[in-house]
């Protein structure tokens, strides 16, 4: 007989109530539950234990499907949801895994059991962001946003039922132009209609969805809705986003056409991401695009090609800020991909690019084969071969050329050559670079050419191995080869990546060239250059990533082969943090030599209140006059300095306008400089301060009052040389202080230093004393001086007269050094190299000489001999004095001195 109590029995009946009438409250945040409900929402637990499993069951019934929409998704690696279509014990049920951070999406299950696990770790879970909606009645979804991701359902392919889907992309901005795009589109048996309210725009099927191409919402929409109609005997993909893009500069147009960046030839404005679909006229044209002007402002300022209409096209090139007016763009399709971006920073002029069709001579797909132009009266334009099979490279070579010029493209210009009249060829085969793209070969006649005639044979090198290389890191490895061989290292990430190789062996007849596919950037490394290559590491950007190619020509076995390297992701630059107020920003790498091809640009400090940043680099390093430093401003940029090896003068600049440190070096080994450590610079943001020439004075704020608030203050003194008929150290800096409220100067200090770098230069030694005016006389033609004052106290004040002295020929030092009339013939040698001493009639004539630190040398002799003098009469006279302190009747200092009876 089982016993229950009252109150168990109500518990019981309540938890019935609260089941059968508010399932979806249940299900709310619990981690065991039974949903008998077919529409609802559903959030997860945020925090669960370690090694804990959580189970949410459907008993439904569906209409075919239950659709359920995951609105958001984010779980911890070590998070796992399995979804059963129908109950986890049965195993003809189809499941899905999830994990990690997922755009919304939808799962539309044909079991009215749809069953979610939800498993932990080894590890307790603090945050988990799920959010769920489920429904039995309609295969509807929104998306919202600026940049979005979207996949069509996922569903089991099992069901006979046909699935019916309607989605929804809506922009945040309405001051965007809407334009969506497709990645990924499979279609089988199925549709993909979109619309604008009830305006069609297009629609996707298995017979057109291979031409489905990126596309803008009517003028003044920023949504579109998607209607998906899908065959589920067959697995079916749709993948795609929209994104906002600039409304001035985007859309679909036809060649002949030109296109520029808003504005020009004014400055384009920041933030811009613009995006044409550029179509030939005729199915059979190709497009030749020409940059005739081109002015960005950095190097995230860019000109994407791809070759065809979608986002998901081939990529071609690029064009950026080193880019050359005049360089030509060719497509193998007949349309343009192109997008222009703009960063938050700079701005520039922007390009001007002019577009036209041409009219392709033949498609050549045959792994080997002939194109010719027959002779004929005339040629009143260019002719276009697209040469090859896509997955391998193309050999063409030039048989018989009359009167024409032809030029071989395939991302890149290959060769260009001119044929005035007819002759026995001696040219080299070319080659392709890119095994995913034929090679384009274009024939023109010559001005005033009556005739033209031009034969080649082409075929295709199969004996090319290719390696592709996907992951965040890995390695090439190589010991011998039966051909030719090609990595293609493309990690498919933001970022940068290092290439560093570790062995390095060439025969004489072969060549490593590297590539960098992100920029028009090659690198070939012969047996003479191999051992520099594996002193430098290479930088490149993961996302376009790079082709390394082993070319021989004779057999491999005859001489040895090795080649090894590695690749990792990293970060492109060294660490800096923007927006301290000081700090040291240094190259990648250093101490250690930096690698080729880096392009770095740090943000410096810029505050209303504290707009100066001085700058003191430690070191500068350079391999080449290729690799820069550089400050840049809104409408310029300065080289830090152009020699290969030295120090840097300190500086001040101004930072309202956005200043921007820059270090760019170069993709090449043909320097003799193999080590270059790069540099490191100590920045600090300044209150006070600036560069200051002759006949200048410099204070602290409100000089005489106290400095009430902390403060750095940094003066650059420069000398005006002109005048110095000898050389620059003709001419140094006077300068005379005083000080104010000097009790102050534990909360406080003034440094001076003698030089035009506080690293690598001499300190004068400061004198503290409320009026005293104290002179110095420099030693060079630059002085920093430097005034702290720090917090929760005040500092003292100081003013700061300056001037310029002139060396005349008596003061000036044989090695050209310039020394103050009082320094000579004091039996110091301030000029180095004793010059300053010669010449004193044989014998040191003691001068009131005031050197470097300020300090008198007569004063400092007469303060050595008061001291003996002292020291000599206090011991003379001790005896007498421990007398006398003994009998203790003394009643001054005086008494000290009387004799005593003993």
């Amino acid at each position: 007989m089982i016993m229950v109590s009252v109150p168990g029995v109500c518990v019981i009946l309540l938890a019935i109530v609260i089941c059968s009438s508010a399932e979806e409250f249940a299900a709310d945040g619990k981690c065991n539950v039974t949903i008998i409900k077919g529409i609802g929402k559903l959030t997860l637990p945020t925090t669960l234990k370690a090694n804990q499993t959580c189970i949410w069951k459907w008993n439904v019934k569906t209409e075919p499907f239950l659709y359920i929409n995951f609105q958001a998704f984010n779980l911890q690696s070590s998070v796992v949801l399995t979804v059963y279509n129908g109950h986890e014990n049965d195993s003809k049920a189809v499941n899905w895994t999830f994990t990690g951070k997922k755009e919304p999406f939808m799962l539309a299950t044909a079991s009215g059991n749809t069953t979610f696990v939800l498993k932990t770790g080894n590890f307790s879970v603090k945050k988990i962001d799920l959010s769920i909606s489920y429904n039995n009645k309609s295969c509807k979804m929104g998306f919202h946003g600026d940049n979005k991701q979207f996949a069509g359902p996922i569903y089991p392919v099992t069901t006979k039922s046909m699935l019916k889907c309607s989605y929804s992309v809506m922009l945040n901005d309405n001051t965007r132009k809407l334009m969506m795009f497709f990645t990924k589109l499979i279609l089988k048996k199925g549709s993909l209609t979109i619309y604008n309210s009830t305006h069609l725009i297009v629609e996707y099927t298995e017979a057109n969805m291979s031409k489905a191409a990126d596309l803008f919402a009517p003028e003044g929409a920023t949504s579109l809705d998607i209607k998906i109609v899908l065959s589920t005997s067959q697995t079916q993909v749709i993948e795609g986003g929209f994104v906002g893009v600039s409304p001035e500069c985007s859309g679909e147009v036809n060649a002949p056409v030109t296109l520029t960046s808003p504005g020009y030839p004014n400055k384009y404005s920041n933030n811009l991401d613009c995006r044409w679909i550029v179509h030939a006229p005729k199915n059979g044209d190709t497009l030749l695009a020409t940059l005739e002007d081109v002015d960005f402002a950095d190097v995230n300022d860019r000109l994407f090609f791809k070759d065809g209409m979608s986002i998901s096209s081939p990529y071609i090139t690029n064009f950026h800020m080193n880019s050359e007016k005049g360089t030509l763009v060719m497509s193998s399709q007949t349309c343009f991909w192109i997008k222009f971006t703009t960063d938050e920073v700079y701005t520039a002029k922007g390009f001007k690019l002019d577009i036209k069709a041409k009219e392709i001579g033949g498609r050549m797909t045959n792994p080997k084969g002939f194109i010719a132009v027959p002779k004929q009266k005339a040629v009143n334009s260019s002719v276009h071969f697209k040469v090859g099979s896509d997955g391998t490279q193309t050999m063409l070579k030039i048989l018989t050329a009359v009167n024409c010029s032809v030029t071989c493209y395939d991302n890149f210009l290959l060769a260009e050559y001119n044929f005035p009249s007819k002759k026995t060829l001696g040219y080299k085969p070319i080659i392709s670079t890119n095994e995913k793209r034929p090679m384009m070969v274009v024939v023109t006649p010559n001005n005033g050419s009556k005739t033209i005639s031009f034969n080649a044979s082409y075929d295709a090198q199969t004996s090319v191995e290719y390696v592709n290389l996907n992951d965040a890191s890995g390695s090439i490895s190589r010991e011998k080869a039966l051909n030719n061989l090609t990595w293609i290292i493309h990690p498919k990430a933001q970022g940068h990546f290092m290439l560093e190789f570790s062995a390095v062996t060439i025969p004489n007849d072969g060549s490593l060239t590297i590539s960098n596919l992100a920029a028009d950037q090659k690198l070939t490394v012969n047996k003479t250059s191999a051992e520099r290559l594996m002193r430098n590491k290479i930088h490149m950007k993961a996302n376009k990533g790079i082709r390394i190619d082993l070319r021989l020509k004779q057999s491999p076995n005859k001489e040895p082969l090795s080649i090894q390297a590695t690749y990792q992701l990293l970060s492109g630059c060294a660490v800096y943090k923007s927006g301290n107020d000081s700090g040291n920003i240094t190259s990648p790498y250093y101490p250690y030599t930096y690698p080729l091809n880096t392009n770095c640009l740090w943000s410096l400090p810029s505050m209303k209140t504290k707009s100066l940043v001085y700058l003191s680099f430690t070191t500068l390093e350079t391999r080449q006059k290729s690799d820069e430093v550089a400050i840049r401003s809104q409408n310029r940029t300065s080289n830090v300095s152009t020699a290969i090896n030295g120090f840097v003068a300190d500086m001040v600049v101004n930072s309202t306008q956005g200043m921007q440190l820059m270090f760019s070096s170069s993709m090449n080994l043909k320097s003799n400089v193999e080590y270059a450590r790069g540099f490191s610079v100590m920045y600090d943001t300044i209150g006070c301060g600036g560069e200051v020439y002759d006949d200048g004075k410099i204070t602290t704020p409100n000089f005489p009052k106290l400095v009430v608030k902390p403060v750095t203050c940094v003066w650059i003194i420069r000398v005006n040389t002109t005048g110095a008929k000898m050389n620059p150290a003709a001419a140094v800096a006077n300068i005379s202080y005083q000080i104010k409220h000097s009790k102050q100067s534990k909360y406080s200090s003034l440094e001076i230093f003698d030089g035009n770098n506080v690293q690598h230069s001499e300190k004068i030694p400061v004198i503290l004393n409320d009026g005293l005016v104290v002179k110095n006389l420099s030693t060079s033609d630059t002085v920093i001086v430097r005034y702290r004052a720090q917090k929760n106290a005040a500092g003292f004040a100081f003013e700061m007269n300056v001037g310029k002295f002139v060396c005349g020929a008596k003061n000036m030092c044989k090695n050209g050094k310039c020394i103050h009339p009082d320094w000579m013939c004091d039996g110091i040698d301030q000029c180095g190299d004793m010059t300053d001493e010669k010449d004193c009639s044989g014998h040191i004539i003691p001068q009131p000489a005031t050197a470097a630190g300020g300090v008198s040398v007569m004063a400092f002799v007469l303060s050595m001999l008061g001291i003996i003098v002292l020291t000599v009469a206090l011991t003379c006279m001790m005896p007498t004095i421990c007398r006398k302190l003994k009998l203790r009747q003394y009643r001054s200092f005086n008494d000290l001195l009387v004799p005593v009876n003993t």
